[in-house]
């Protein structure tokens, strides 16, 4: 379903219990979240199969993941700009973010402006 963009958490606030929701609700972590409370999003036995840190998997992993965006940026906001759900409760979720760095960084601009990423 093509949608108008909308931040993570306004679908993460208007979609119902779902797989979807759940996709919607983990780029929020990464925004306003508190890091420490993963688990109500994640099962304590969560598997990442492309963890930033291999040596913290699982639902650390995660944890460490969102810790490490918010300590390096303010003001992170991803927009949801496409998404679908799937068979067998696979969902599909192109986002951006944008976010302001707290210092300059390599690939960002050079005065500390707001930068941005895209994934899937």
């Amino acid at each position: 379903m093509k949608t108008e963009v909308k931040t993570a958490s306004e679908l993460a606030r208007s979609t119902p219990p779902s797989p979807l929701q759940v996709a919607f609700r983990e780029l929020e972590f990464f925004d306003v979240g508190d890091p420490a409370r993963v688990e109500d999003v994640f099962s304590p036995d969560l598997i990442d199969h492309n963890p930033a840190n291999p040596e913290k998997p699982g639902i650390e992993g995660m944890r460490a993941l969102i810790e490490g965006l918010r300590a390096g940026f303010t003001n992170s906001v991803h927009r949801i700009l496409f998404y679908r759900e799937l068979p067998d409760d696979w969902v599909l979720v192109h986002w951006e973010m944008t976010a302001t760095p707290h210092r300059r960084i390599l690939w960002g601009p050079r005065d500390r402006q707001t930068c941005g990423s895209e994934g899937y």
